[in-house]
């Protein structure tokens, strides 16, 4: 199954995180690294998931690009949400994939505009997104 990553660089390292299993996180010093890292991750925590009797999710996340930076929709719950990781404060919530794009296209401009107009710094783009194959475990 293919899962969507976010991609986060810090001083040190990269970081990754996949928003259809919450908590399965992972880094590496490479890019290479860090993907061969969160791909061993999510293998290991559906490994787990299945002993436990849970199955794996479905992914359900996808990537676009509003404003130049990488906004991430997702099912969260009954509900799918659409977030750029260096703008926390903005997240739109919706019953369908398609209206959570649509809160967050018309969102996000103006609370750029907000934080321009206010003298605020305006956080660069700087997360990315790839999406990471993984072999689902086989129920014992």
């Amino acid at each position: 199954m293919r899962y969507l990553v976010i991609i986060g660089k810090t001083p040190n390292n990269y970081c990754a995180g996949a928003p259809d299993v919450p908590g399965c996180v992972s880094t590496g010093r490479t890019l290479a690294e860090m993907q061969a890292n969160i791909r061993e991750a999510l293998e290991f925590h559906f490994e787990g998931m299945l002993e436990h009797g849970e199955s794996p999710p479905e992914p359900t996340a996808r990537a676009m690009t509003v404003e130049g930076y990488q906004v991430v929709i997702y099912r969260e719950g009954g509900d799918w949400k659409a977030f750029a990781e260096e703008l926390w404060p903005v997240i739109a919530a919706a019953d369908t994939p398609e209206r959570a794009e649509s809160l967050i296209r018309e969102t996000l401009p103006g609370y750029l505009g907000s934080l321009r107009a206010s003298g605020a710094s305006v956080p660069a783009p700087v997360s990315k997104t790839v999406y990471v194959d993984v072999n689902l475990p086989v129920p014992a």
